[in-house]
């Protein structure tokens, strides 16, 4: 939902519908027959190594984009899928993105960390203290983003 109450309508980012694919091996592992057990195949969904988080991130950004946001903001574990997909939704819609992760920089730029990098996301790291230091450090670069968006006009 926008700032303003209304539903948008959700950025285009991934390509769907993902296929079922079926596993008799693994079917056959668990006691059951070679159709009963099939896996939805959202790691191909087209975007940033795909995910079951894009199907969020296109309402997500749809509202953004209703709103007029520039710049997506969100927290994670230093290796977030749903962090690495938003940098790669940011990167797709012409946005900005931020990246609040929890700990310290330096621990591994490998991963997540790096395609991060690669879809151009700036991280800030708000250290160890857990869940309410993330938060509150994201409502600080949020805040500091619409200071220097103001600044702008």
């Amino acid at each position: 939902m926008t700032s303003d109450g209304r539903f948008p309508q959700p950025a285009s980012l991934g390509t769907w519908p993902t296929p079922l694919e079926p596993v008799p091996r693994l079917a056959r592992a668990l006691g059951l027959g070679p159709d009963d057990l099939w896996v939805k195949r959202d790691d191909l969904t087209g975007l940033g190594g795909g995910g079951n988080k894009i199907r969020k991130l296109e309402w997500l950004c749809g509202a953004a984009l209703a709103d007029g946001a520039t710049t997506l903001v969100t927290t994670g574990a230093p290796q977030s899928n749903h962090a690495r997909l938003t940098a790669a939704a940011a990167a797709r819609l012409g946005l900005g993105a931020v990246l609040v992760l929890a700990g310290t920089p330096g621990s591994s730029a490998s991963g997540n960390l790096a395609l991060d990098g690669l879809f151009g996301a700036r991280v800030v790291w708000a250290g160890s203290a857990g869940g309410e230091a993330l938060a509150a450090t994201a409502v600080q670069v949020e805040q500091q983003l619409r200071t220097r968006a103001r600044s702008r006009c």
